[in-house]
C-alpha cells in the first residue's frame, strides 16, 4: 500500500511566540455589545407608525360600511352601523344573518380618540343608516391617533365612507 500524500492545507501552522490572541473576557464583551446593538435596532424596527395603524383602522371601517351598504341594497331593507362607546366598537345591525353590534364589526385601537363634531351625545350609541336605494347617512366622525387624524363622512348619495386627512389641533 502506498503512503498517503501529505496535505499541506490540513497542517497546523504554529503561532510565533508573542502573537496576540483574544481572551475569553474580550470575546464576551464583544458579544454583549453585538447583542445590545441588535436589541436597539430591532426595537426601533418593530414600532409601527401611528398613521399606519390609523389607516388600517379606517380601511376596516370602510369594509364594515361597504358591507352594510351592500346588505341594504341586495336584501332590500335598511341596515345600520352602530358605534358603541362602551365597547369602542362599530358593528352592523340588520340585513340578514350574522348581524348585531358584537358579531360583525371592528374595534378601535386602544389609543385612538373618536369624536362626533355634529353630535351632542357622546355617551350614546351613534348610528349610520344605509337604505335599499344605495343611499346612506350619519354624523361626521373624527378619529385621532398619536397626532394623526382622519375625518370620516358617509356620502348621502352613494352611502360610501370617505376619509380625509385633517390637521390635529
Amino acid at each position: 500500500m502506498a503512503a498517503a500524500a501529505p496535505r499541506p492545507w490540513l497542517q497546523r501552522h504554529p503561532r510565533p511566540p508573542g502573537a496576540a490572541r483574544f481572551t475569553l473576557l474580550e470575546m464576551i464583551i464583544v458579544l454583549a455589545l453585538l447583542l445590545l446593538i441588535t436589541g436597539v435596532v430591532s426595537s426601533g424596527i418593530r414600532k409601527i407608525p401611528a398613521f399606519v395603524t390609523l389607516d388600517d383602522c379606517v380601511d376596516k371601517l370602510k369594509n364594515v360600511f361597504s358591507e352594510a351598504s351592500a346588505r341594504a341594497v341586495f336584501q332590500g331593507q335598511n341596515v345600520r352601523v352602530l358605534y358603541d362607546p362602551a365597547a369602542r366598537r362599530f358593528g352592523i345591525e340588520g340585513g340578514g344573518e350574522g348581524t348585531g353590534i358584537g358579531l360583525k364589526g371592528t374595534k378601535l385601537p386602544k389609543d385612538a380618540e373618536i369624536e362626533f363634531p355634529d353630535f351632542s351625545g357622546s355617551d350614546e350609541t351613534v348610528a349610520y343608516f344605509f337604505y335599499s336605494d344605495g343611499s346612506g347617512g350619519g354624523p361626521p366622525t373624527k378619529i385621532s391617533l398619536n397626532g394623526h387624524a382622519r375625518l370620516l363622512t358617509v356620502s348621502p348619495l352613494t352611502g360610501m365612507l370617505r376619509a380625509e386627512v385633517v390637521d390635529e389641533d
